[in-house]
C-alpha cells in the first residue's frame, strides 16, 4: 500500500556534494518478488557556506608573498565543517592548501587541493567532516605560496550573517609565511576564503 515506508539510514553521515542511488526491490507475504528493483538517485547538498558565489573586486593581488589567509566565522548549531573553498585569480599559481583552526590555534584538520581549474572557486573537503561547537570562534584559511590572492577591502566592516553562519565586523585574516593560524586583519578585508559546514 502507499502508506507503507521503508527508511534509509546512513550508518555516518553522507558527504556533500555527492551523488548516490538507492535500490529497492521487494516480496510479497507469499514470497513473490517484484521482476524488476526501483532505484532512484539523489545529490546530497553542497554545505552551507559564509559566501555563496560572491566573486571579489580584486581578483589578482599584486602581492607574490607567501601568505596564509582566512576567515573566522561560528556556527548557529553544532556540525561539522566539511572542507575550505577559496576563490582564485588567474595569478595565484603553486600548491594550495586548506586548514580548519579552533581559537587556541592548533589546527583541526588540514589537506590539499586537487584538480584546481585556472580561476574561480576552488574546494577542499576533508578526508573526514571535523565536529564544530555553537558559538565557538573557528578560522577557515588557505595557503597561497605565491601570493596574487583575490579580496574586497570593507567587505566585512559590518560583518556578514548567511544562518547558519556568521563573520564578525574587522574579519578577513592574514599572516605572511606558513605555518600558523591567520591573525592579523586589515580594513576589513575579505579574501575570499570560505567553509564547507552541514
Amino acid at each position: 500500500a502507499p502508506s507503507r515506508t521503508a527508511t534509509f539510514t546512513p550508518s555516518a553521515p553522507l558527504p556533500v556534494n555527492t551523488n548516490f542511488t538507492a535500490t529497492a526491490r521487494a516480496a510479497d507475504t507469499s514470497g513473490n518478488l517484484m521482476p524488476q528493483a526501483t532505484s532512484w538517485t539523489f545529490t546530497t547538498i553542497a554545505g552551507y557556506t559564509l559566501l555563496g558565489g560572491a566573486t571579489p573586486t580584486v581578483t589578482t593581488s599584486g602581492d607574490l608573498n607567501s601568505i596564509e589567509l582566512g576567515v573566522r566565522f561560528t556556527a548557529d548549531r553544532d556540525g561539522q565543517v566539511a572542507g575550505v573553498r577559496f576563490y582564485k585569480g588567474t595569478g595565484n599559481t603553486g600548491t594550495h592548501t586548506g586548514t580548519l583552526w579552533p581559537a587556541s590555534g592548533a589546527s583541526l584538520a588540514t589537506g590539499t587541493f586537487q584538480n584546481e581549474s585556472a580561476g574561480g572557486w576552488q574546494t577542499l573537503l576533508f578526508p573526514a567532516p571535523v565536529a564544530v561547537t555553537a558559538g565557538a570562534v573557528y578560522t577557515a584559511s588557505y595557503h597561497a605560496p605565491n601570493g596574487n590572492y583575490s579580496y574586497t577591502s570593507g567587505y566585512f566592516s559590518g560583518g556578514l550573517n548567511a544562518p547558519p553562519l556568521h563573520a564578525t565586523a574587522d574579519n578577513g585574516s592574514y599572516l605572511y609565511g606558513a605555518g600558523g593560524i591567520p591573525t592579523s586583519t586589515y580594513n576589513s578585508t575579505n579574501y575570499f576564503v570560505d567553509v564547507v559546514f552541514q
